[in-house]
């Protein structure tokens, strides 16, 4: 789980760095938590977001993930949205080179989900 808060030392970001794994930063910092899981064929990520500010939506929510390692080359990947607060995906801006995708989120109200997954078979 990589929670994006208003404290984010420079240890842990190099933390982050040296484990190798995925990497994944949200603009603005503030109340949204997130966890990235990868479905058993290595196909499909899922990125789960929770605003734990029930009062607040966030709003804008940038969204940089980086899969340096697990997947060389983002190009023909699809990126879809889904929440219980909006009927439909709110995705903008979306950016997909080499190993990072890019986007932005209208609004997160509650929960949010944003699925990765490979077009064609490797």
């Amino acid at each position: 789980m990589i929670r994006a808060g208003k404290a984010r030392t420079g240890i842990a970001a190099r933390a982050e760095a040296a484990a190798g794994g995925p990497r994944l930063g949200l603009e603005p910092r503030g109340y949204v938590l997130c966890q990235l899981t990868k479905k058993p064929d290595g196909r499909t990520f899922i990125l789960h977001l929770l605003n734990y500010d029930y009062g607040t939506p966030a709003e804008n929510v940038k969204v940089r993930l980086e899969l340096s390692g697990l997947v060389p080359d983002l190009s023909d990947w699809e990126v879809k949205a889904f929440s219980p607060d909006t009927a439909q995906s709110q995705i903008r801006g979306l950016s997909l080179h080499g190993s990072v995708c890019e986007f932005t989120l209208g609004r997160i109200e509650r929960y949010t989900v944003v699925t990765l997954s490979a077009k064609t078979l490797p």
